[in-house]
């Protein structure tokens, strides 16, 4: 009836205890392997479990009682032995890691022998199992918990269920259930699993292969997340009774040796009952942190002729519209495609507003808005100038008496907040997001149909004027991706991106990397409606010279790398690379682009990517302005104990 923690930490205290008994000529083995079904880690352990130590008996009794003891705050326990310590000395965390490496040597020689019994997962893998041997409950916490720390890139998700849970618990299936469809719409390019592990052994093989592994409340998680692999990520939530020990081994180890290892503390807990659905789905406040990564992946579009209302510019763009057949009607007086808006079911996008812009950027200590990248990006800045409530364009147009051929790719203007208080808002065209930051570069001889860079791209400079901005903080929203056309080529884009910020983002600055958007094969039709889900877009995706089956590798390549980034030691004095995540709502728009019926009189008759403004691409700008936004109250919320100091 023990579980593997409680039967390994056995099996170790009688090893230890029969080494202090050794003048006695004790001795101890295991003999698990007699039995005739093999299935348990401990089962497959060698016989020979000795730590190399010399131990007393008193040594040992203390051991023991120190594991078991919640109000002894020290790693003295099982599996942990500092030989010589004396009560009092301060542990070096290099013998927790010494000690930890021992212990794992053993559970190796168990995960090598099941990994030939028991196909392994790898990917994310998410274990439930009852609190502990002495109790026949669960614990349960929200389902966005887990879903904010699964990177977008997953591709495998596995949910493992004990059979003592299935079998004891009221709920543990239907609670596992429902996290299998929750997490399978919020990640619907990966592949989901859910399975019920006959025994321990089953377990421990998916929770040591695991690339990423996550529990709820359960001793069962505690031994395994400190004997993986350095280079895997582990999250456990605390929870009361939790082996002071434990706790101890986590703050040290990670502390020192800086692993991948979350004992998330702060966590909503509900013991698992049949009536848990309420709880699991509930939402995180608009100001938590776990909005700035789930906002804009679950959700659907709906169509809402009231905000239709709202959605339209004081005066039209002349570029990306011009729709000379379309007539307004009294039952639509607003061309279809703006009069959906994204209704989500996890975080609210709210609607951008200048005054809620300038407190935002007022509270981040940001003065400058600088967008980088293709015209995908040049269409977004221009839908955030229209949506400030501004009637002209920020482009000059060919007309005008100042204009200049290069002010189309490189541009800047200014969003008077009040009070004093202005934003510089600057685009940069740049294709391919590379330096192309020579001094000398003359910008007099850029054509409109002359491209500078790549083979068919415009890259104009943008890391020096980046770096040598002299104002405040700067929000630079960044995008690269549609002019990539291999797989081989983009990570280089990535990689060359992030190794500039690591050089040149200061402290204060905010860096939002949109993910690339493809084009629908479907939008030529006539009376075309937003997608319902994924799947119905992946349907319509073909692979051709446009590349747009690429765009989402080419994100799964974008999270993996910033992540890495953004974990690093030597990075911690900056500010994490936020993700614009524009993906999962654009690709169910296959409307509103601009060769979609009404089609723009003056635009390519195929062009299935770049939408009409105003439209979906509004929902962009509304998307960062909510994310930044979350960002201002989060920074409040830790301004605020130091305020009260």
């Amino acid at each position: 009836s023990q579980d593997s923690y409680t039967s390994l930490l056995t099996i170790m205290a009688s090893t230890m205890i029969a080494q202090g008994g050794g003048m006695w000529r004790m001795s101890y083995q295991p003999f698990c392997r007699e039995q005739s079904n093999v299935g348990s880690v401990q089962e497959l352990l060698p016989n020979d479990t000795n730590l190399g130590m010399g131990a007393g008996v008193e040594f040992v009794e203390n051991l023991c009682r120190n594991c078991l003891d919640n109000n002894v705050q020290t790693l003295d326990c099982l599996g942990f032995p500092i030989e010589g310590k004396q009560p009092g000395d301060a542990v070096n965390p290099v013998h927790i890691m010494n000690r930890a490496r021992a212990f794992q040597h053993n559970i190796g020689h168990a995960t090598k022998a099941l990994r030939r019994l028991h196909e392994t997962a790898g990917g994310v893998v998410i274990y439930l199992d009852v609190v502990s041997s002495e109790e026949n409950r669960a614990i349960a916490v929200p389902l966005t918990w887990y879903a904010e720390r699964i990177p977008s890139s997953t591709r495998s998700l596995h949910i493992v269920v004990s059979s003592r849970c299935v079998q004891k618990v009221d709920g543990c299936q239907e609670h596992a259930q429902l996290m299998s469809q929750y997490l399978g719409d919020m990640f619907p390019r990966a592949k989901m699993d859910l399975e019920v592990a006959p025994t321990s052994g089953t377990a421990w093989t998916r929770m040591m292969d695991a690339s990423i592994l996550m529990c709820p409340p359960s001793t069962a998680c505690l031994l395994p997340a400190l004997f993986r692999d350095a280079s895997k990520r582990t999250h456990l939530v605390d929870m009361a009774g939790m082996y002071l020990w434990f706790r101890f081994a986590v703050r040290e180890v990670t502390k020192t040796f800086h692993l991948p290892l979350e004992l998330a503390r702060d966590v909503s807990k509900m013991e698992v009952t049949a009536q848990l659905t309420p709880f699991l789905v509930q939402v995180p406040t608009e100001d938590s942190r776990e909005c700035l990564s789930l906002r804009g992946k679950l959700g659907s579009w709906q169509q809402d002729l009231q905000y239709a209302a709202s959605a339209q510019y004081l005066t039209p763009l002349n570029r990306f519209r011009a729709f000379p057949d379309w007539q307004a009607t009294p039952d639509m007086p607003y061309r279809e495609s703006t009069t959906y808006k994204w209704v989500d079911n996890v975080c609210p996008v709210e609607l951008i507003n200048k005054q809620g812009f300038c407190h935002a950027m007022q509270g981040l200590g940001l003065t400058r808005l600088y967008m980088v990248g293709d015209s995908l990006s040049l269409q977004m800045a221009m839908s955030f100038w229209k949506l400030l409530g501004n009637e002209d364009e920020p482009v000059l147009r060919p007309t005008d008496q100042e204009f200049k051929q290069w002010m189309r790719f490189q541009w800047s203007r200014t969003i008077d907040c009040g009070g004093g208080f202005n934003v510089e808002l600057q685009f940069t065209r740049n294709d391919l997001i590379d330096s192309n930051d020579d001094q000398n570069f003359n910008f007099d001889k850029i054509s409109d149909h002359e491209f500078n860079c790549g083979v068919a791209e415009f890259c104009m400079p943008w890391m020096r004027q980046f770096s040598d901005y002299q104002g405040g903080g700067t929000l630079l929203l960044i995008n690269g991706g549609t002019h990539v056309h291999d797989l081989d080529s983009y990570p280089k884009v990535v990689s060359n991106f992030v190794n500039f910020m690591n050089g040149h983002q200061r402290p204060n600055d905010v860096i939002m990397f949109r993910t690339t958007v493809p084009g629908h094969e479907n939008c030529l039709m006539q009376n075309a409606k937003p997608l319902s889900n994924h799947k119905e877009f992946e349907a319509s995706l073909i692979a051709d010279y446009r590349s747009w089956h690429l765009f989402g590798p080419y994100n799964d390549i974008l999270y993996k790398a910033v992540q890495e980034r953004n974990d690093s030691k030597y990075n911690k004095d900056k500010s994490p690379i936020q993700i614009l995540d524009v993906y999962p709502m654009t690709i169910l728009r296959q409307d509103g682009h601009l060769s979609s019926p009404p089609r723009c009189s003056t635009c390519r008759e195929d062009d299935c990517l770049h939408y009409a403004l105003p439209g979906p691409i509004d929902w962009w700008t509304h998307l960062m302005y909510s994310n930044l936004m979350n960002l201002a109250a989060v920074k409040k919320q830790e301004d605020q104990p130091q305020a009260t100091k």
